[in-house]
């Protein structure tokens, strides 16, 4: 086998090897048209979104009120910085009065494994000017909001099925009210009023089956106490919260 003396040059690419035979000055309108580029560029989204965030936090405002706003926050976040948007989603996150590290760590953890959840970060923006942030930075960033803004309006007429989940009667309060003391107690534990109602609802459903000899006529029928409940929503909608009527 013939051996080969080892040649740097060869293994470089030829367009980044500088010409030593020709040496070229920048002409005044070359330099013009770099330095305009230089000019035009913009900050990246990263730092769009530590600026909004910065004035978050000096503002403390909490724009996660509502478990649907916080989850979206996540959503957002999650897609535009993967698993890098979680320090982000606790500093946003910490000035909701139920914060708590566990919980917020566990929720970006179900974000980043739901993709394709069709949140960005225009929610982000969106909820930060809702909330009264100053969200102006670089001209990218506004004309991302103006594209939000608009797409909000347009489907204003024509609710998306979440929308309408999440805008579902809720339970009257009176009935919470006159619950017998053990699940008035424990439905008092939840704080927003979707997840309230699906715990209710299941453990009006657990607890029936706990009432075998009990029989009922209505029409002239024998009826059980025994009730069914089937309930469906999205992901991160709230409905998990079923597993806790398994303590009944």
């Amino acid at each position: 086998m013939q051996k080969k003396a080892f040649n740097i040059n060869e293994w470089l690419p030829k367009e980044n090897i500088p010409s030593q035979t020709t040496c070229t000055k920048a002409t005044p309108s070359q330099k013009k048209i770099n330095h305009s580029a230089s000019e035009d560029s913009s900050p990246s989204f990263s730092n769009d979104t530590e600026l909004i965030l910065q004035r978050i936090e000096e503002q403390q405002i909490d724009i996660t009120a509502g478990y649907s706003n916080w989850r979206d926050v996540g959503f957002a976040l999650a897609d535009e910085h993967g698993s890098m948007g979680r320090d982000y989603f606790h500093r946003v996150s910490r000035f909701n009065t139920d914060y708590a590290y566990e919980e917020c760590d566990k929720q970006f953890d179900k974000c980043l494994r739901s993709k394709g959840s069709g949140i960005n970060i225009n929610t982000f923006y969106y909820l930060a000017k809702q909330g009264g942030v100053n969200i102006a930075t670089t001209p990218a960033v506004k004309n991302k909001v103006i594209q939000t803004l608009q797409a909000t309006e347009d489907t204003s007429e024509s609710e998306s099925e979440d929308q309408l989940i999440f805008q579902t009667p809720q339970i009257d309060a009176e009935v919470y009210e006159n619950l017998p003391q053990i699940l008035k107690e424990s439905a008092d534990l939840f704080q927003n009023p979707i997840e309230k109602d699906v715990f209710l609802i299941g453990a009006i459903t657990t607890l029936s089956g706990c009432l075998p000899n009990i029989e009922g006529i209505y029409f002239d029928e024998p009826y059980s106490a025994h009730l069914y409940a089937f309930i469906t929503a999205p992901a991160g909608s709230g409905k998990g919260k079923l597993k806790w009527t398994k303590f009944f």
